[in-house]
């Protein structure tokens, strides 16, 4: 499927939803950003939150911590045998 520029995402998505591009932008605050779902049928984009995308990048920060301690734990268990 063709990509198209976040611009063009955005005006698609506003007319589906039955709302202009600001109404978006301001009253929902709708932002988009690249996807990578690699599902068929995307454009490459996503419309989303400030909030959520920072909700997410928290958690995927949070996750790296946890398996880098995770293998600090497996190595010191290895090493213990």
């Amino acid at each position: 499927m063709k990509k198209i520029t976040a611009e063009e995402f955005e005006r698609c998505y506003a007319v589906a939803s039955g709302l202009t591009v600001e109404q978006l932008r301001h009253d929902y605050k709708r932002i988009v950003v690249p996807c990578d779902c690699g599902e068929d049928g995307c454009r490459g984009w996503k419309s989303t939150t400030q909030e959520r995308e920072d909700e997410q990048r928290e958690f995927e920060e949070r996750m790296k911590a946890m398996m880098k301690t995770l293998g600090a734990i497996m190595e010191t268990l290895e090493v213990s045998k």
